[in-house]
């Protein structure tokens, strides 16, 4: 098993600003090319907007995210096949 294969596709996730008014900026890298699934969930778990982003190469990457939410706490998922990420995310 080479080091690449140890490392999962999904780094560096970044939520900018948090907390946000409008939209949000959500950075990652992708060490091997993947498709990218996002999920905004509210505190109960229940999904409230999804994107699928397909066949995006390896390096940086950054979406501009804007919900129509009300103020309040929320949980971005950020999923490849390899990992899930659960990133904490504050709309005033």
């Amino acid at each position: 098993v080479g080091v690449n294969e140890l490392q999962s596709e999904l780094s560096n996730i970044d939520i900018t600003p948090n907390p946000f008014r409008d939209e949000f900026k959500l950075s990652f890298r992708l060490n091997n090319s993947s498709d990218l699934k996002t999920e905004m969930l509210d505190i109960t778990g229940k999904t409230l907007q999804s994107a699928i982003y397909q066949n995006l190469s390896a390096g940086l990457h950054s979406f501009n995210i804007a919900g129509d939410l009300s103020a309040g706490i929320y949980f971005m998922r950020i999923s490849t096949r390899d990992k899930v990420e659960i990133k904490r995310v504050v709309k005033l």
